[in-house]
């Protein structure tokens, strides 16, 4: 081979390797995710190519070394970005969710952490923001918590008086609760700045909204379970010795979940006939009340929590045993303010009442008390 033909063949080796340069930097800047071998990369060794001879003689030839390859290879351009969103999919660009930003980093080792993006969280009551991105702002009662809720009623069928026939269940599947009304104002429907609701003047009295649970959502959905959430805005102005019912389920002196009132005075809760657990009260004051039960618990404080206005309470008693399971007879009731068979009415106005076939976590318990404590009214 002549010295031309040598220098020739040299610079078509140095023509392409150029050429793979210049197609790894267009990989990168064209934004595909190829490794792009560069300094310090693990390239494989070259092929063998031809070069000059280092003898000055002219038919001289030598096979010139592959080069070698260098430690690890980069994934991206040092410095570039790219768009990211680690939420749900459908929730991007939805509400107040929107992607972010990820930057390469230095050594081209790959991209860093999202940056500025957005993600859904718990909705906030009456404030026009999709927080959850779900495309919608609820506002009013739409903001309550709705999974697994059994019952839902917001006891504001009028403003005063005995008119209404019947306590109206919010919840899907309605269960509506016929109104036994006693003689003068027991119960009465009234109204506040904060809602309408059936106030008793006299413990121990009569009156009671009421219906029998056998073959009904609240047996198919509460029977057997560990777990189940009462949720009322209530206001207690006095109590005596006997069990005032608030909010039971059972009958005359079968109490299978029962919360009640006596003049210590506190709240008490039945569970399977059996007192289970109180915790302190004051009169008169309207309140959003959270009985939480959750018999899988480990601690026994944790397996029966009250909370006020979404502040979780000290109990004075409890007693409730790990695993439980509540045991609904078909022959039971729900009835608000009394007993089924009356004469253990509360004193006291209930503005509404819930059931849930499930513990509330404290977040959702604060998504309702947040709506709860400014109206109680649908």
């Amino acid at each position: 081979m002549t010295r031309t033909t040598q220098h020739v063949q040299f610079r078509k080796g140095l023509m392409g390797f150029a050429s793979v340069l210049a197609l790894g930097a267009c990989v990168q800047i064209a934004g595909i995710e190829e490794p792009v071998d560069g300094v310090g990369g693990t390239g494989n060794g070259g092929d063998g190519g031809e070069g000059w001879a280092s003898s000055s003689s002219s038919t001289g030839s030598s096979s010139g070394g592959g080069g070698s390859g260098g430690g690890g290879s980069m994934v991206c351009m040092p410095g570039s970005t790219m768009s990211c969103y680690t939420g749900p999919v459908a929730t991007l660009n939805v509400g107040q969710c929107k992607g972010g930003t990820q930057t390469c980093a230095p050594d081209g080792s790959g991209y860093g952490a999202c940056q500025g993006e957005v993600l859904p969280v718990a909705e906030i009551c009456n404030n026009a923001v999709d927080e959850d991105c779900d495309g919608a702002a609820p506002q009013g009662s739409d903001c309550l918590v709705s999974t697994d809720l059994v019952v839902r009623y917001f006891l504001d069928e009028a403003d005063d008086g005995q008119g209404p026939t019947s306590a109206v269940d919010a919840a899907p599947v309605p269960l509506n609760l016929p109104i036994t009304y006693g003689a003068g104002t027991q119960p009465n429907y009234t109204s506040s700045i904060t809602g309408r609701g059936l106030e008793w003047t006299m413990a121990d009295g009569p009156g009671v909204a009421k219906a029998p649970v056998g073959g009904t959502k609240v047996s198919s959905m509460l029977n057997g379970k560990q777990q189940v959430t009462l949720e009322l805005v209530v206001a207690i102005n006095a109590a005596t010795p006997e069990f005032n019912r608030v909010m039971a389920i059972g009958g005359s002196s079968n109490d299978r979940l029962t919360l009640g009132v006596d003049m210590t005075p506190q709240f008490e809760m039945q569970f399977n006939e059996t007192y289970r657990a109180r915790w302190a009260l004051t009169y008169g004051t309207r309140r959003v009340i959270h009985v939480v039960v959750d018999t899988t618990q480990a601690n026994l404080s944790d397996r029966a929590r009250m909370y006020f206005n979404g502040m979780i309470q000290g109990s004075t008693m409890s007693m409730l045993p790990q695993n439980i399971t509540l045991n609904i007879d078909q022959n039971t009731y729900l009835s608000l303010g009394n007993r089924d068979t009356q004469g253990r009415s509360m004193n006291g106005i209930l503005s509404y009442a819930a059931l849930y076939a499930r513990a509330l976590t404290e977040a959702e318990i604060a998504t309702n008390v947040s709506f709860l404590q400014s109206t109680d009214d649908k």
